[in-house]
Parts: structure tokens; sequence; C-alpha cells
């Protein structure tokens, strides 16, 4: 219809929504991935060509790689659907699910279709949990600053349940920087056209990709908050046909992302915007889900201290941030 449209082509797209297919991609990239293997669910079902070693198969590979092992659906999001394997009976739990059902005896009710799906098992690495926006077309990428979302470790969590920031850390931009590159010659190779998020944990000094998402990433406000960017102005002045900023967005301070998981009055958002720079304070709705009020808030480096000082007379006044948010806040600020 004419309209200019800024979206990855569908090939590269059904690629990297695929969390096993992404897993291939990175590997022969270079990038660095959690070693495990697919668990089809149409296999174990018995649906399509009988394999009767199949079950045996996947036990042997996940005493190869060792347990514990995570189990993650092929698609979704949100760590919806993962699930920790801490033991080969545990495997075994899980690929009983994918059982083919029994046939129901004549005149009976027959059994629902099964609802298991083909699913990525691996490793579990423990680290720091981090992710990074790239924006932009093949010959012209620009990459966010990370963003530190978490702990990864062998219970899912829910994506938003920690303090989530982005700030200084020496060592690890450091170590990123080479990845960085890669991940650009990787998103021109697929032809990516437009924003993917990439999923990763940091440990031992090294950057391990979970997952590359082909859409804007949860952690864009932040990201772009700390850089003062804004990736849907990119994204928009990529639909105009027009050129791009540079290749790296960089950092100009502090942002800090926390939930308050039973709201905000309006009184304290007031007060709250009235002694610190806030970027976002609204609701968290997910799946038609509230999950409280989603805070964002902004500091220059070196304003470390008066900003805790801010938010610590704020939730003496008023009991937010909550005292389990602030102590984090107040350990990444004074670190």
């Amino acid at each position: 219809a004419g309209i200019p449209t800024v979206m990855t082509p569908l090939a590269a797209t059904m690629l990297l929504v695929d969390k096993w297919e992404t897993k291939q991609l990175c590997k022969r990239a270079g990038l660095s991935v959690p070693e495990g293997f697919r668990v089809d669910s149409d296999l174990l079902a018995g649906r399509g060509l009988p394999v009767p070693g199949y079950r045996d198969a996947l036990r042997a590979q996940a005493e190869r790689i060792g347990y514990p092992l995570m189990s993650k659906p092929v698609w979704d999001s949100t760590s919806m659907g993962i699930r920790t394997l801490r033991s080969p009976a545990d495997l075994d739990d899980y690929l009983d699910v994918h059982r083919p059902p029994v046939p129901a005896p004549p005149g009976a009710v027959s059994p629902s279709v099964s609802q298991a799906v083909s699913a990525v098992v691996e490793e579990v690495v423990e680290g720091d949990l981090c992710s990074v926006d790239i924006v932009g077309h093949p010959g012209s990428y620009q990459v966010l600053p990370l963003c530190w979302t978490g702990r990864a470790g062998a219970e899912p969590v829910f994506t938003f349940a920690d303090l989530r920031w982005c700030g200084p850390r020496e060592e690890a931009d450091a170590a990123f920087a080479d990845v960085a590159r890669t991940l650009k010659v990787f998103c021109g190779s697929l032809g990516v056209h437009g924003s993917v998020n990439v999923d990763m944990v940091y440990t031992g000094g090294r950057f391990v990709i979970l997952e590359i998402n082909p859409r804007v990433g949860g952690a864009t406000t932040l990201s772009c908050a700390a850089s003062d960017t804004n990736t849907f102005a990119t994204l928009a002045r990529m639909a105009r046909g027009l050129p791009l900023p540079g290749a790296t967005a960089q950092r100009v301070g502090w942002a800090v992302e926390f939930l308050a998981g039973d709201g905000i009055p309006p009184a304290v958002v007031v007060e709250l915007r009235r002694r610190v720079k806030v970027v976002t304070a609204h609701e968290l709705v997910i799946d038609g889900t509230s999950h409280g009020d989603i805070v964002v808030i902004t500091l220059a480096e070196g304003e470390e201290e008066r900003t805790v000082k801010a938010l610590t007379e704020l939730h003496e006044a008023t009991g937010f941030p909550a005292a389990d948010v602030m102590a984090k806040i107040t350990s990444l600020l004074n670190r």
C-alpha cells in the first residue's frame, strides 16, 4: 500500500523467535551460548515417525551436560514456561508430560490433546543477567548501552522482579566491546531491519547469549534514558529513509528501574518527581495482569550520594520506595 514499514525479514524473524535456531546461529557466529539440546514434543508424543530410542538419547545428552538443567519453550518470553530440572528424575517427569495419551475405552470421552511444546534444555549459567538493544539496518546499526537486570541461576525469576539498571561498569563494558562488534555483523548477516534485543549472562569475564528477540526489548526505556536516545525516533527515521545516529549510543549517566508492586499513590509520585528526575512511573500490565507500578529514574554520575539521600528521605516520610528496593538502590549507587 506504499506505507513505509520497518521490519526484519520474515525468514530472519522466524529463526530468531525460535530459541534453538537462535542458539545455532550464535554458535556459528562465534558467540558463546549455554550448552544444550532440543526436546521435540512430536517425537516424544509418538506423532509422525516412531523413534523408540529418543528418550534415552535425551537422557544421555542430559548426563553429558550435567545437572541442574533448565527447560524453556522454544517460543515464549518474560520467563514463561521455564522449568528447572535438578536430577534425572526431574527430567523423566518432564518427559512424561509429552507421552502420547492413552486411548479411551469405547463410549468414553477421548483424552484431550497434550499441551506440551517443544523446548530447549540447557545448562544453567550463573552470573549477572543483562541485555542490549541494537537498532538499525545492514550497514548502519546503533548499539545501546548494556542494561543489568538481575541474577541468573537455577530458579526462573520474573523479568521485572529485581532492580534493573544502566550505569558504569568498566570491566564489563570493556569486555562487551568485541561482543558488540560481533553482534552487529550477526545482525547484518540476517538482514535485521529495525530493533533486536539480546539477553545475556555475564560470567567469568565473558558474555553468554541466552536469546535474541526480533523486537524492541523490555529494557529499552532504561537504555534510552541512560543514553539520552529514543529508539522509537530512530525507527521513525528509518521509515522516512533518513540517516541514523552514530554506531554507539554513549551512556551519559545512570538509569535505575524498579517495581512498586502495590502501586504508588499519586501524591507520592508528585513528591518523587520533586526530588529526583523521573522518566516513567506507570502501571505495568502483562497479558492483562497488573504487576503494580514500574518506575525509572535517571541521574548523572556524581549525583549518587544526593540521589540516595533524596530517596531515603522520601522512604522515611512515605514508606516508598520499599525497604528492600531502597537497600538495593543504596548498595548500587554507593559501591
